[in-house]
């Protein structure tokens, strides 16, 4: 999986003598959702406790609070 666009060539450019000095070999994670692992594991159990029978594959309680309805 890989990352493009002005994000990369920002972090590229806040970071460039870390990132030479690990020879541009690195591990990044991105956060999408705005909200850390935990907080959104358990809100995922709690759904799928909750709703048992709803398919958990799309779940929608974790929308980005910059989400404008859209619909992919």
């Amino acid at each position: 999986m890989g990352l493009s666009g002005p994000a990369v060539l920002k972090i590229s450019a806040w970071e460039a003598i870390s990132l030479a000095k690990l020879k541009y070999n690195f591990e990044i994670e991105v956060n999408f959702i705005s909200i850390d692992m935990d907080e959104a594991e358990e809100l995922f159990q709690n759904f799928k406790q909750s709703n048992p029978k709803k398919a958990s594959d799309n779940p929608r309680f974790l929308k980005s609070p910059t989400d404008s309805g859209r619909r992919s």
